[in-house]
Formats: structure tokens, C-alpha cells, sequence
């Protein structure tokens, strides 16, 4: 509209100035022109002139915060770009208005490309970006001096490239392309002394993070060994290889090639991370194939070395010969004939039973044939036509359809004449009775024509010769035997048969032997999971030898007595160490809290039985409400999530297990007393001299009340723990509590608190107001407040240390540490108010250690040295061996 109307006044002096020189015309239009280029010039100076800063979060999918990635404007130098702080925060300042494109980069990211529009209505713009990462499972896996191999796995199927150097120059050598899910490149012809550098490059130029490596560094693990191959079938191959000590083991790494590699592994089998879990059998195997296997043990560090290749080949389908059968004494016999009884063959290829005989030991398929039976079922035939008083000799031949054979064992007799059967023995008490063994002893016979001794065996009275025959002795003067393999607590039954050289048999009395029993070992019964309608349970396994089953039971008291009513699972197979107990489908009832044994019980009947295991059916992700029943919360239940407050009434006892972590979201308080927005632990008094909390842990495995906030957890994120006044059974043992807002208020007398640490709440570590808590071994720091404020009562305070605290060590008002009450053996420094102690109220004089900010014994000379070793005490015994998070660390 500017040029329009210069154009138009331009006109109009052009038709008044007609007389006027056109060298003053000229010069008047250049003037005018000057005057419009000068006013566009302006206007697009000011519309220019407008900035707009731009903020926001980079996070990856799982909601956590990414530090370290590049944020910028595509096309704008001027606009500088900027890097996430460790909360993946980040600024852009000086973004003109107008369409413009965000770039987000990160190492191991997939880049962002966002448009955006700043229209100049918003003062700040935010803008937050969730990225994505390319890999996962990177790990380094060393063959030998020479060669390694990169493993990764891709988000989705992508192309992807290795790229490795030495020092700090990973772009020196480029593999080819891999293209899938799984990728697993070389790195050949290295130099073991020399610090290599690789990554991982995605389609573009997106990279991996940088990694560095030397072949000869002591931190890969030492390579697993391959023994030879445990067991090889038509279809299947099991291989073993050597177990991995190191703590910083992850897994073993299983892989097979089907053909000979010249260096890698091959295809990846199994992932297995128990690392006393050192087999693994390969099933579904073509037959007569080679496979070749590798075993790769993974470290903390990222680091993995590959052990011995072993090269197997499956063996052919089987074909084997049919079972042989058992002929069996005694023979019914004429003076012509015998009548054979064997077991029968259960093979599904079975031809024929063929019955060989001779007058000399040695019967095989070229002696006579004395009949030949073609149904397996028919375990009986007769052999006739034979000469009197003459000795033969029997075998029974099994015949399979392809034609192969088996043959039983031999037996002979003799055809009738007057022989006379033999004289029985007298068979003794059994002797030396141990839990797998027994010794027999019988008379000895006296016919002259003796042949052999048979011993017999069964578990049930009234044995004969058709029961299982233990031991055949030819010498006559050989008159005891060591029966051994035997089942511990089972009784067996014995008789001495005496058989002559015409196969005549005569039985001895009938003796009975119980083997001596052990009770089995005690199982160890422990919950793996809860919920809020099943539990599942898992013990150890049961070595007996004589294991019959293990019995499950179930009860809502303390003693669980092992009656039928409160079985809930026999479990005859030993191998079977789980069961996820859902009462039968229809779900246990909700917050309440069961009692399971398990006994373990051996053929004998004896039983050895497990402690009683508590269990709580709880909703471990959102817990809060009124608690007026007893519940135990073990570390099944953990993380326990609190969402809101949690009230313990009615003289109900909350206990809590060691190592259970109890996590508190920062809600909306469900009572409206106490803090009115963060969620609390409130216990009500009780009621019958019952009512309270148990928090009870043990070294290594404390209880924790934390925030769940993890890494980011702040003072005063959930409210704490109040215990008012009347409530009984308070006790506080082996725990941590952190990142309150004040951790213990306290109104009650049956209050006990040790080898506890209170840390990182924003007001007070312990407000006592009334009552007479006994607080001791214990630790009070890096509190907003005081490390234990009084206003009430008379605490007992023995062997503590209270150090870096805001305010005082102890603190509140008058007749709080005198009386009955007192603070003995306390270590206190590094709090900030210059009075270490309020000691309103004391009739007597503080042992307290120097403030000056010093734990030693020289300086501080009032404090013995147990108060100073306390301090390593306390640390240690709630200090986590498992996360390896100190407690004080985050403050």
C-alpha cells in the first residue's frame, strides 16, 4: 500500500511541475524513493526483530531422562544449539518466528526431525522429544589374539555396520553391511596389545556410543571350556563346559554352526544367567550331521570371550536288537519233557520266541530248536521228546522283525529218575543293617550233590522263585552274602534255595529285614511372587534317594499342621521345585495373609519338614487403605508401591520382612489427617495390649521405606511414618528410611528403634512427641531438621550417631533427655546449628563427641572408640550388597 500511494502523489506533482526543470524533478523522485526502501526497510527490521525461546525434555521410551543430546534448529546458525543436562533438560533461545525443524541427536538414538511453528502467541514454547535407541544386548566377544567379534541386536530389521580403529579412531576399517535383527560382526588381523575403538553405524549417520577394547586386557573372562559331548543321540546332542566364578558374571552364550566356521560361533541357542547351570541339550537334530558348537561367557563390563569349538556329529536312527528275556527256574519236568517259563519281551517289533537246547552248557542259535512261539504274550512252552535222567541245557532266543536277535540266560535241569529233592538250609537273622545294605548268613547243605545256592528277594512275605533272585553262589561253603543297593525304610523279604545237580530245589524259612531310615533333609521353602489372588512358592531339592513326595500346606494361623484338610499339593516328582498356588482357580482371597509348609517325605514315610513361609495376597502396585487384620508383607510382595496412606488399626500388627522395599508415591492423602498430600504409614492405637508395625531386616537385607522415585527421589516425597499414641509391638530393626518428611513421628511408649538410618527427610529424622522410644545403634543424617527433635516424653538415645543434619543433633524442649530417659555414647558432628544439643532439662552431663566435624578418636576425646566404630557399623549393616546403593548417597 506504501508504493501504491508514492506512485499516485508521483503523478500528481508530474502534472503541476510541467515548468519545472527536469533535472529538479529527477531530483525529487530520488528523494521520494529514498523515503519508501527506507520505511519497508523498517517494518521487516521490527517483524524480524521478535525472538522466541524454545524448552523442554528429551526422554527415552521407558520415561527416563537423556543426557547428553544435541538439540538444534536445521538451517539457523545463529540459534545455537545445546546439550541435555542429566535431567534431559534443555534450552533454545533466539529462535525467530516462522516454520522451522528441530533436530534431536544422540549416540545410539534413532534422530529426531520435529517441525514446529512460532507464531509469536506463546512467549515460551515447550516442546518435548522421546527418542528411541537403534540396539540393545552390545557386548564384545574375544576369539583369540587376532580376532573379535561385535554382537548386537536391532529395535527393528535394519542395516547396520561395524566400524573400528585403533586409538581413538573407530572410522579406520568398515565392515559390510548386516542386515536383521541380530548382527554379529568381525574385527580380524588385531594386535592384542593395542587400544582399539568401535561402533555401530545405522542406516544414515547414526552412530553407537564409542566402546575401547584391548585384546590382552585382563577384564574379559576367561574362556568357558567345552568337555566332550555329554550324551549324543539321532536328535539331540547335550554338551557341558566349565562354571564361571566371577561376580561380574552374566550369562553363558550358547551358539551352533552347521558348518565349520573359519572364526565366529554361529547361530545363538540359549541365553542362560545362573551360572551354575552348565548344559544344555540341543533337540529337534537331523541324524548322521555335524554341528559345531561354542560356549561365550558374558561380564558386567560388556566384555565376553569365546571357548573351545567342539565339533559332534549325531548318530544314525536306531535299530537295535530286541530285549532279552529272563528264563526262569524252577522247570516242571517227566522223565521226557521240560516245561519252560521266561518274561516276556515288550519290544512293539516282535518276531518270535525260539527255544534252543543242548546236553552241554552253551547253548546258541546252531543247537537244536525245541519249539518256537510267535506271540509275545505266550511266555511259556514245552519241550519234549528228551532222554530220562539226562542233564540239558535251555536258552529262549527273542527274533525281531528285521531280523535280529537277543538271547536269555541259560539254565539247565534234569529229566526224571529217582532223585530226591535237596535238604533245605536254616536262613539267620539278618546282620549289619545299614540304610542301603544287609548281611545274610544261612547253614550250609549237606547234600552231596549240591549245585548252587539262589537267594531271592522281594518286598512282600511268601517269597518263591518266581521273585526276584539277588545272587546265584556255586560254593557250597560260601554261606553269606552283602546285599547292597537297598531302599532306606523299606522292608524285605528273604529265602535260600538250595538246587542239586538234578535241578531239584528245596526253600529255606522265610526271614524279614527293615533297612534303617534317615529322616529326609529339611527343605527350604520361600515365596517368589505374590498378588492380590495367588502366590507362588519355590523350595530346594530334595537328594534322597528313597523320595517318595513332597506335601504343600496351606493355613491362615501361624502353626499350619500338616492334616489333610490343609494339603493343598502332592508333588510325587523331586524335580518339581514350584507351585503357584491360585486355591484351585478360584484365587485366594485378597489382603490377607497365608501360611505354607512343605514336607518332604521318603518312601520309608518319614518326613522332614520346611519353616513355616508367610505369604500376603496383596496388589503390590497400589497399596494403601486400613490394614485391621495381621499382615506380613515378605519380600514376594516387594516393591510394594504405597499410593496412598496406609492405616494400622483395630490391634492389628503389620510386620515387615527384610528385604522388602516399600516405595511411596507422593498422592493424595485418603484420611485428611497427618500430611495432607504425601502418603503415610499411620498406626492407630491398638487395642487388647496388640496393635503396631514390625519393620524388621537383617544385615545385607534391611527393610527400605523409600520414595519411588528411584535416582530421583527428593526430601519429603511421601509423608513418613506416624505412630500414635496407645499403639503397641513398634519396632524398627535393620532399616532405612528415606527421603521423608519427617521418617518416625512418635506418641507411643512400646517404641523400639536399632540399627536403623534415617536419611534424607526434609524435616526431622525422629519427632518424638511423647512417649518413651529406646533408640539405639542407629544413624540420623542429612536431614532438613533435626536428627531427632523432642517435644515430648523421655527418649533413651544409646550409641548413635547424628551428623549433618540442619539443624541440631537434638533438639526440643524442657525434660527431654533427663529423668528416665537419657543420650549416652552419641556421636555428633557436622550439624549446622552451632548448639550441638538442647539440653533443657538434663540432670547430668553429655558423653558427646567434639563438633568438629571429624570422625576420629584423637580429637575427639570424649568419645570412646565404640562410638567411633559404630559408625562403620551401622553403614554396614543396612548397607545393600545387591544394589549397591548406599543409603546417604543421594543426599
Amino acid at each position: 500500500m506504501k508504493s501504491d500511494a508514492a506512485d499516485t502523489r508521483f503523478s500528481s506533482m508530474n502534472r503541476r511541475a510541467a515548468a519545472i526543470s527536469s533535472s529538479v524533478w529527477a531530483f525529487a523522485v530520488i528523494v521520494i524513493l529514498i523515503f519508501m526502501v527506507s520505511g519497508c526497510t523498517s517494518l521487516q527490521k521490527s517483524e524480524n526483530s521478535i525472538r522466541i525461546p524454545m524448552s523442554g525434555k528429551v526422554l527415552d521410551s521407558a520415561g527416563n531422562a537423556v543426557e547428553g543430546a544435541q538439540v538444534s534448529i536445521a538451517g539457523i546458525p545463529e540459534v545455537k544449539a545445546c546439550t541435555t543436562d542429566e535431567e534431559g533438560k534443555y534450552m533454545l533461545t533466539d529462535i525467530p518466528l516462522g516454520q522451522h525443524q528441530v533436530l534431536v541427536q544422540k549416540a545410539g538414538f534413532q534422530a529426531i526431525a520435529r517441525g514446529i511453528s512460532l507464531d509469536g502467541d506463546k512467549p515460551v514454547l515447550d516442546e518435548n522429544f522421546t527418542v528411541y535407541t537403534h540396539i540393545s544386548d552390545l557386548f564384545l566377544v574375544k576369539f583369540d589374539d587376532r580376532t573379535a567379534q561385535a554382537v548386537w541386536r536391532s529395535v527393528s530389521p535394519t542395516s547396520s555396520y561395524l566400524e573400528f580403529g585403533p586409538n581413538a579412531t573407530p572410522s579406520v576399517s568398515v565392515t559390510a553391511a548386516s542386515v536383521g535383527l541380530r548382527h554379529a560382526l568381525f574385527m580380524n588381523d588385531l594386535v592384542k596389545s593395542v587400544l582399539y575403538t568401535y561402533r555401530v553405524k545405522f542406516d544414515g549417520a547414526s552412530y553407537s556410543d564409542d566402546r575401547t577394547f584391548k585384546l590382552d586386557d585382563t577384564a574379559f573372562p576367561p574362556a568357558p571350556y567345552l568337555r566332550s559331548p555329554l550324551a549324543v543321540g539321532h536328535d539331540s546332542i547335550k554338551i557341558g563346559w566349565t562354571r564361571e566364578n566371577d561376580d561380574e558374571f552374566v550369562s553363558y552364550r550358547v551358539y551352533r554352526s552347521v558348518t565349520d566356521p573359519a572364526s565366529g560361533a554361529g547361530e545363538e541357542l540359549a541365553i542362560i544367567e545362573d551360572r551354575d547351570v552348565t548344559t544344555f541339550t540341543d533337540q529337534g537334530l537331523t541324524p548322521l550331521s555335524t554341528y559345531y558348537y561354542r560356549v561365550v561367557t558374558l561380564f558386567r563390563n560388556n566384555l565376553a570371550t569365546a571357548g573351545n569349538q567342539l565339533q559332534i556329529t549325531t548318530e544314525d536312527i536306531p535299530n537295535d536288537p530286541p530285549h532279552a528275556v529272563e528264563l526262569k527256574y524252577p522247570l516242571e519236568k517227566t522223565d521226557s519233557s521240560f516245561t519252560l517259563t521266561w518274561s516276556r519281551n515288550e519290544d512293539s517289533d516282535f518276531e518270535s520266541y525260539r527255544i534252543h537246547y543242548s546236553k552241554s552248557t552253551g547253548v546258541n542259535l546252531g543247537s537244536p530248536l525245541g519249539t518256537k512261539v510267535t506271540t509275545s504274550s505266550t511266555t511259556q512252552a514245552f519241550v519234549k521228546g528228551l532222554e530220562k535222567d539226562t542233564t540239558y541245557y535251555f536258552k529262549v532266543f527273542v527274533f525281531d522283525t528285521g531280523g535280529l536277535s537277543a538271547e536269555s540266560n541259560e539254565i539247565f535241569g534234569t529229566t526224571d529218575s529217582s532223585n530226591f529233592s535237596p535238604f533245605s538250609v536254616t536262613l539267620y537273622k539278618a546282620e549289619f543293617i545299614t540304610t542301603n545294605s544287609c548281611t545274610l548268613r544261612w547253614s550250609k547243605a549237606l547234600d552231596s550233590d549240591f549245585y548252587s545256592y539262589r537267594l531271592y528277594r522281594d518286598t512282600g512275605p511268601s517269597v518263591t522263585e518266581d521273585d526276584f533272585m539277588v545272587t546265584e553262589i556255586l560254593d557250597a561253603d560260601k554261606v553269606t552274602y552283602l546285599d547292597v543297593g537297598l531302599t532306606e525304610g523299606i522292608n524285605y523279604f528273604y529265602k535260600v534255595f538250595v538246587v542239586d545237580s538234578g535241578s531239584k530245589t528245596s526253600g529255606s524259612n522265610e526271614i524279614g529285614v527293615t533297612i534303617l531310615n534317615n529322616n529326609p533333609n529339611v527343605p527350604l521353602l520361600s515365596v517368589t511372587q505374590a498378588d492380590s489372588s495367588s502366590v507362588t512358592l519355590q523350595w530346594t531339592r530334595s537328594d534322597e534317594v528313597d523320595f517318595d513326595h513332597y506335601s504343600l500346606y496351606r493355613s491362615q494361623s501361624l502353626d499350619v499342621p500338616a492334616t489333610t484338610a490343609n494339603l493343598i499339593q502332592l508333588v510325587p516328582d523331586s524335580g518339581t521345585l514350584t507351585f503357584h498356588d491360585t486355591n484351585d482357580g478360584a484365587g485366594l482371597s485378597s489382603n490377607r495373609t497365608y501360611y505354607y509348609r512343605l514336607v518332604v517325605f521318603d518312601l520309608g514315610g518319614a518326613g522332614s519338614s520346611s519353616d513355616v513361609t508367610p505369604a500376603t495376597t496383596i496388589d503390590s502396585t497400589s497399596f494403601s487403605g486400613t490394614v485391621d487384620r495381621d499382615l506380613i508383607i515378605t519380600p514376594g510382595n516387594s516393591p510394594l508401591r504405597v499410593t496412598g496412606d496406609v492405616t494400622v488399626t483395630g490391634g492389628a500388627v503389620l510386620q515387615i520382612l527384610g528385604g522388602v522395599t516399600v516405595e511411596f508415591s507422593a498422592v493424595s492423602d485418603s484420611v485428611g489427617s497427618g500430611d495432607p498430600i504425601r502418603s503415610e504409614i499411620i498406626v492407630k492405637g491398638g487395642i487388647f495390649n496388640r496393635g503396631g508395625l514390625i519393620a524388621r531386616g537383617s544385615q545385607g537385607l534391611p527393610v527400605r521405606f523409600v520414595s519411588s522415585g528411584g535416582s530421583l527421589s527428593a526430601p519429603g516425597d511421601w509423608g513418613g511414618i506416624r505412630i500414635e499414641s496407645g499403639s503397641y509391638d513398634c519396632y524398627f530393626d535393620y532399616v532405612v528410611i528415606q527421603s521423608a518428611t519427617t521418617g518416625i513421628r512418635n506418641q507411643s511408649n512400646r517404641i523400639e528403634v536399632s540399627r536403623t538410618m534415617v536419611t534424607g527427610c526434609s524435616s526431622h529424622g525422629l519427632d518424638n512427641l511423647g512417649g518413651n522410644p529406646y533408640v539405639y545403634s542407629s544413624s540420623f543424617t542429612f536431614n532438613g531438621g533435626a536428627g531427632i527433635h523432642v517435644s515430648g516424653g523421655n527418649p533413651r538415645i544409646l550409641s548413635c550417631n547424628i551428623t549433618d543434619n540442619t539443624d541440631r543433633a537434638i533438639y526440643g524442649g524442657g525434660g527431654i533427655i533427663g529423668a528416665t530417659g537419657g543420650a549416652q555414647g552419641v556421636f555428633i558432628a557436622r550439624n549446622n546449628s552451632s548448639t550441638a544439643v538442647d539440653t533443657t532439662g538434663q540432670t547430668g552431663t553429655l558423653p558427646l563427641g567434639i563438633e568438629d566435624g571429624v570422625m576420629d578418636t584423637d580429637s575427639d576425646a570424649l568419645v570412646t572408640p565404640i562410638q567411633i566404630d559404630n559408625v562403620d557399623v551401622i553403614y554396614a549393616l543396612v548397607y545393600d550388597p545387591v544394589s549397591g546403593a548406599d543409603p546417604s548417597s543421594s543426599n
